[in-house]
């Protein structure tokens, strides 16, 4: 059972798919007909860009046959192609959750959980989204020898931006809002904080500095410094050859020097200095490498 790929039309028009449809099955179909002929019906209607028409006949296919995954699937994409990405991704989901479906579309789900997150402002609503979205990359890789695809790493990567992103946002508004009313608003972000977690943990994001760049600039905006500085240091032999991340150590920490300490304590780590002169080192010998 393979994702539905749109071949050359049968017919130059809809019209001339009506008069098929009206010649071949009448004014009233039967049930057995609807069940036999509908999905290829709706195919052809799909192959000239009559979206109308492939949603109507779908529709009364899946009244009659709730668990065709072929026809949740083409109806999910209809959907998509018209730009309704909540009803493509409930539809999506439908195909998914039927007995014995392939999991080929796992990771088009998990895209439109990103592309809707995007327009939500609620934070029930992005939680849900991420949620979601991580539980199907997780349901491809279960049955994939436990691998992330190189679909999936990308897709992981636009999650975990969003996360940090919106992390910063909700931060930036609590803050806000205790220096005007002396009070920080309820704002849960516990669950991002998990979620990055155990993005940056999985091996095919350990190995992406630019993520974890990404990670330390949110927690040093939001003055997070001993978390900033305890990330950095874990990763310091993560990244010896990355030119991008110790450019990014050399160049931002010396500022934050006196801000690392021990666990809220006044006494200051010796790490730093020499953190600093190893990226220093790394920087000097990746320039000679290039040139």
């Amino acid at each position: 059972m393979s994702r539905f790929t749109p071949s050359k039309p049968l017919f130059k028009d809809s019209k001339a798919i009506d008069n098929y449809v009206l010649y071949n099955f009448g004014q009233k179909p039967t049930s057995g007909q609807i069940k036999h002929y509908w999905l290829s019906i709706a195919k052809m209607y799909f192959s000239v860009e009559n979206y109308s028409m492939t949603a109507e006949f779908l529709f009364r296919l899946i009244l009659i046959s709730p668990q065709n995954y072929e026809a949740l699937e083409l109806l999910g994409t209809t959907y998509r192609k018209q730009g309704q990405l909540s009803n493509a991704l409930e539809y999506y989901e439908r195909a998914l959750s039927t007995p014995n479906a392939p999991q080929t579309l796992a990771h088009d789900a998990a895209e439109l959980c990103i592309q809707l997150v995007k327009k939500q402002k609620e934070e029930s609503e992005i939680k849900n989204l991420m949620t979601k979205a991580l539980y199907w990359i997780e349901r491809k890789r279960s049955l994939n020898n436990n691998k992330y695809d190189p679909q999936a790493v990308q897709l992981l990567q636009k999650i975990y931006v969003i996360l940090v992103r919106h992390a910063e946002k909700q931060l930036d508004k609590r803050s806000c809002l205790k220096r005007r009313e002396g009070i920080p608003p309820v704002v849960n972000i516990k669950w991002i904080d998990e979620s990055v977690k155990d993005l940056i943990s999985s091996e095919e994001t350990l190995i992406d500095p630019l993520l974890h760049i990404l990670l330390t600039k949110s927690l040093l905006k939001i003055q997070d410094y001993q978390r900033a500085w305890k990330h950095v240091m874990q990763r310091r032999y993560n990244f010896v050859d990355s030119l991008e991340w110790n450019t990014f150590v050399k160049t931002t920490f010396p500022k934050y020097k006196l801000e690392a300490t021990i666990d809220n304590q006044k006494e200051p780590l010796h790490e730093p200095t020499e953190l600093i002169f190893f990226a220093n080192d790394n920087v000097v010998r990746l320039s000679l490498n290039m040139r």
